[in-house]
């Protein structure tokens, strides 16, 4: 966007103004109407150059700002996921230990009596705490109550001490209020725990162990993204250093000759301005310079020195006593130039 017209512009000024007026022959009648559509060319496309870098200037800042929230919202993603996994680590934790003290349980329980064994353990305890003396017979078999002291059981423990149970002659199983029956459900209820838990566990783990992949996943692509947009960040941040100060160059450039290349001016007196080193030469050095060492050009041995900016000058005023046109005020020159 900007490097074809700066380049055409060093190329009119080398080729069209400074070869053809130290190459000049005797067949020279015109050029001055030459030199004179140069310099209106050069001015049009260090017009569009410097206008094109600004442009782009604001394009790059735009780029520059925009890559920055992004960088920004993504580290804030990044943070989250970091927290996320840091928590689903504890998680998991927490869980595998529930699992292996699950799998501890399980094996008690598979070491423990069976459902039927400890229902037949507590039939015959049942019909113990029944058994009472001979002369309780008749208020038991009534169904009166049988207290009696179970010296099988330690005090402290279900049986131990005193056990109220109420027997039926009808019925040898344990009856829900019974002790006998709530142990039976509890010890029943335990297996049934002990064995069920560790799976509900093992999924549970599995659904953690997951959750923690798909969101190392998601932070792995949130890293990749964030080094992309860093790398694209200094790249844009590059280009806004060099179009920056290009746009100081070309905006200097366009306003001296946009000054001194009014109608009203002679031609002579726009080509030596034109030809002045320190005026305009060197600023377009410089920005050939700041494009080479951006990789932004190929080298092209564009530059002008001083020395052969002086001797084009001083052939100019030569050409002046043969070519008077060349003294000429740029709006005497009535034919319209041609389009290159």
């Amino acid at each position: 966007m900007v490097i074809s017209p700066y380049r055409h512009v060093f190329t009119l000024l080398k080729s069209d103004i400074v070869n053809k007026i130290m190459n000049v022959n005797h067949s020279y009648s015109n050029l001055a109407y030459e030199l004179h559509c140069t310099v209106q060319e050069i001015q049009a496309n260090l017009k569009e150059t410097t206008e094109a870098n600004q442009k782009l200037l604001n394009h790059v800042n735009v780029n520059v700002n925009e890559l920055v929230g992004s960088i920004s919202q993504l580290k804030n993603e990044t943070k989250e996921a970091e927290m996320l996994i840091n928590e689903l680590n504890k998680t998991i934790e927490t869980t595998q230990e529930h699992v292996r003290l699950g799998e501890v349980a399980k094996e008690l329980a598979k070491r423990s009596p069976s459902k039927s064994d400890l229902i037949d353990i507590l039939r015959k305890l049942y019909l113990k705490e029944a058994n009472c003396s001979s002369s309780d017979r008749t208020e038991r078999e009534s169904g009166s109550w049988c207290v009696r002291r179970l010296k099988n059981y330690p005090p402290g423990t279900r049986f131990g001490r005193f056990s109220t149970m109420r027997p039926n002659k009808n019925n040898v199983e344990p009856t829900n209020g019974s002790h006998s029956g709530e142990l039976v459900k509890s010890g029943v209820k335990a297996m049934n725990e002990a064995f069920d838990k560790p799976k509900k566990q093992e999924q549970q783990l599995k659904d953690e162990i997951n959750k923690y992949n798909a969101t190392q996943l998601q932070l792995t692509n949130i890293s990749q993204k964030l080094n992309e947009l860093n790398n694209t960040l200094q790249g844009q941040i590059k280009i806004k250093s060099i179009t920056n100060a290009l746009n100081e160059e070309f905006q200097l450039i366009n306003n001296r000759l946009k000054t001194v290349s009014t109608s009203s001016k002679r031609l002579l007196d726009v080509l030596m301005y034109m030809l002045d080193y320190e005026t305009i030469v060197k600023p377009l050095n410089s920005i050939y310079d700041k494009l080479l060492n951006g990789n932004l050009t190929e080298s092209n041995d564009l530059k002008l020195s001083n020395e052969i900016l002086n001797k084009t000058k001083q052939k100019l005023l030569l050409l002046t006593v043969k070519l008077p046109q060349i003294r000429y005020r740029r709006k005497e020159f009535h034919r319209p130039c041609a389009n290159r």
